[in-house]
């Protein structure tokens, strides 16, 4: 807990927003990225503290172009969760749709116009794959291998990785097909290189192999960063998923360490 009940702070700091709200972060963090960040400093002052968090950790400048529009627009962006909002830009680039428009960036229904660029993102990537299996020369044939034989290998070492309650089975997508798959059925925007890093593991749920919820791990502070079933929603059996991954989380800690380890299923409490 860095709150402390009196505290005294530059005059540059109060003038950059500072109202004497800390959060989760240090003192010290929090006031250089207020003194640093000038998008940073907007988004105190707004009081979106859930972006300002958000983007503690995350390059805000690909994004504040689309953000200035929300803002202009007077857009509701506090009822949008962060990660779902960096999504949809990162889908809209993709797509080469135009990410300054408020007809893409500030739809009336966010979360139907959401799930209908990440479906259209997934049939176009599926195609692209499809066309690069099939019409692509033998040399980008090979890099495409070779792409999904370098996952594998940094992902081999939670290939024996299984948490089950008896219930519930929770596997991780081992290669470059399984995102493409776990995409097409949960129509959300996993296949995706920024969840297929060094430091992002990603766990499909199921119930007698049917597809529940994708959960996101973080490998640096394994931690549960999301977990959504189809079409970015929650199922009911979300709250039950995440405890059950988060109660194994010193199991999924093991494998970053030895690939020969005798499983150990926790129950959730």
């Amino acid at each position: 807990d860095f709150e402390y009940p009196d505290i005294e702070v530059l005059p540059e700091i109060i003038r950059n927003g500072f109202n004497g709200t800390i959060g989760k972060y240090s003192p010290q963090r929090l006031f250089a990225t207020l003194l640093s960040s000038p998008e940073m400093e907007t988004l105190y002052k707004m009081d979106l503290m859930n972006y300002f968090e958000y983007f503690m950790n995350s390059n805000i400048k690909d994004y504040w172009p689309s953000m200035k529009i929300c803002f202009r627009n007077k857009y509701p962006l506090y009822r949008i969760n962060p990660s779902d909002f960096s999504d949809h830009i990162r889908i809209l680039k993709y797509l080469k749709l135009d990410e300054r428009s408020p007809k893409y960036v500030c739809p009336k229904n966010f979360t139907d116009e959401h799930n209908k660029l990440a479906e259209r993102k997934a049939r176009k990537e599926a195609k692209e794959w499809e066309r690069q299996n099939k019409e692509y020369e033998k040399k980008k044939r090979k890099e495409l291998l070779e792409r999904d034989k370098k996952f594998k290998a940094e992902k081999a070492k939670f290939s024996s990785l299984l948490i089950t309650d008896g219930k519930f089975v929770i596997e991780p997508l081992l290669s470059v097909k399984d995102f493409q798959d776990e995409s097409n059925y949960m129509k959300h925007c996993v296949f995706d290189e920024r969840y297929m890093g060094k430091t992002c593991l990603i766990l499909s749920a199921k119930i007698n192999g049917v597809k529940l919820e994708t959960v996101e791990v973080d490998l640096n502070e394994f931690v549960v960063k999301q977990s959504r079933g189809i079409r970015n929603k929650f199922h009911h059996y979300h709250r039950k998923i995440v405890l059950l991954v988060r109660a194994n989380m010193e199991l999924i800690k093991s494998c970053t360490k030895s690939r020969n380890i005798k499983l150990k299923i926790k129950k959730a409490a």
